[in-house]
């Protein structure tokens, strides 16, 4: 499958932002809006996607992601689609937090406990899968061309870290990469992505090794019968797909049980 050219967007600048003559604060899944700078980044950023012909925009609905994209889809004249699944790793308790507090905690998750849930928030294993699975699930469900995704800063860091790994199929992620200071709110890049990498493995999600190729349930050792998965948290719909966890139809992604 070639490879599909998007363009990356972190959102503009917030209050919490390093750019901001406030303190840096962990933002995690805090809804910290837009500041003014941030206001006036995403209108430089409309401007600058517009000379690229982009046609299609996706966010994070985390309030300052979603501001920039409603900002950028009023002056490109298109609506955006907002996913939950894009939002930025949710770093629980630390969020709010100053980043010198919040940072040593979260390196030392990333390196030595990737499968241990932060307090209040998720693991970086599974902040990672739902990417993986968001952005697998984007490609395949939103034809337009060029698409514009507005991301989050440790989503940027999580690519950039992945293709310094060698952008493999098992997602292994370079933590160095993934821990140094990330790209400057409004950043753009362009971006190749090829889905059949993105796309998670059952091992990865944790289903077991598929029966036969393919990726639908019937496919799949979780499989019990429609609408019924061993695997996956209910309710379930005939179209999910269990190899990737998300429902083709409503992009969402399903987490295996006991990993809610």
């Amino acid at each position: 499958m070639a490879p599909r050219l998007i363009y990356l967007v972190r959102h503009g600048d917030t209050v919490a932002n390093e750019t901001t003559a406030g303190p840096t604060r962990e933002r995690g899944w805090k809804p910290y809006p837009l500041d003014p700078a941030g206001r006036k980044e995403a209108r430089q950023i409309a401007v600058k996607l517009g000379r690229r012909g982009i046609k299609g925009l996706v966010s994070s609905d985390l309030e300052r992601a979603k501001e920039t994209a409603d900002i950028i889809g009023d002056w490109l004249g298109i609506t955006p689609a907002f996913h939950t699944q894009l939002r930025t790793w949710n770093t629980g308790d630390l969020a709010g937090k100053l980043k010198s507090e919040a940072e040593p905690v979260i390196a030392r998750a990333v390196r030595f406990t990737p499968d241990e849930a932060l307090p209040g928030g998720e693991s970086f294993e599974n902040f990672a899968r739902r990417i993986f699975a968001a952005l697998s699930d984007i490609l395949a469900t939103h034809s337009e061309s060029p698409l514009a995704v507005i991301i989050h800063q440790r989503i940027e860091r999580l690519i950039a870290g992945w293709k310094a790994a060698g952008a493999k199929r098992t997602h292994e992620i370079d933590a160095d990469v993934f821990l140094q200071k990330g790209e400057l709110p409004g950043h753009i890049e362009a971006c190749q992505l090829n889905t059949s990498l993105l796309k998670l493995s059952h091992e990865e999600v944790g289903f077991g090794p598929a029966k036969k190729k393919g990726d639908r349930c019937r496919g799949c050792k979780a499989y019990g019968g429609q609408n019924n998965c061993t695997k996956v948290v209910r309710p379930i719909g005939d179209d999910d797909w269990c190899a990737v966890g998300v429902s083709k139809a409503t992009g969402r992604w399903f987490c295996p049980v006991g990993n809610e």
